[in-house]
């Protein structure tokens, strides 16, 4: 399975979270990190156990084994930091892809440049809808795909045959 996670540092509605990692991390978790590293490797380590139910943080181990690589029980991941983003990908993605959001509506914005993007490159016609759970997969083929966006930015993550 796959996840990802996005957070725009930049966004200026986004608050300082010093001091609240009390409310998501997990007794196993090595405080050493930034929070939005911790909740981002958080969130697609949710994605990829493909449950539905709330996200709750505070019950997903994360272990930063390396600046960039985590592991959470039998996932692993890894967190890109650049000072506009925060990114943390999990489980078997072979790749993702980062689009800046252009109109009002993410959600529907990041559906579209994914058809956009699987036509231009892969000439695959295929669009997001959800499986039986609820949960993205791609129309063509029903492979998930982890879908994200915060901000300025949205991202995709799946397995590419």
């Amino acid at each position: 399975m796959i996840g990802i996670d996005i957070i725009d540092l930049q966004d200026p509605l986004l608050k300082n979270r010093t001091g609240s990692d009390r409310f998501i991390l997990h007794p196993e978790d090595r405080i050493a990190r930034d929070f939005w590293d911790y909740w981002t490797a958080k969130e697609a380590i949710f994605k990829c156990q493909r449950k539905p139910g709330p996200f709750k943080p505070k019950d997903i181990p994360i272990n930063f084994v390396s600046e960039q690589k985590f592991l959470s029980d039998d996932w692993k991941g890894t967190v890109i930091s650049t000072e506009n983003y925060c990114l943390s990908l999990a489980g078997s993605a072979t790749d993702h892809f980062i689009f800046t959001k252009e109109t009002s509506d993410p959600s529907l914005e990041i559906r579209e440049k994914i058809a956009k993007w699987f036509l231009d490159e892969h000439k695959i016609k295929t669009s997001v809808v959800l499986d039986t759970n609820g949960l993205p997969v791609l129309s063509h083929d029903q492979l998930p795909i982890s879908i994200t966006h915060h901000g300025r930015f949205m991202a995709f993550a799946c397995v590419l045959n």
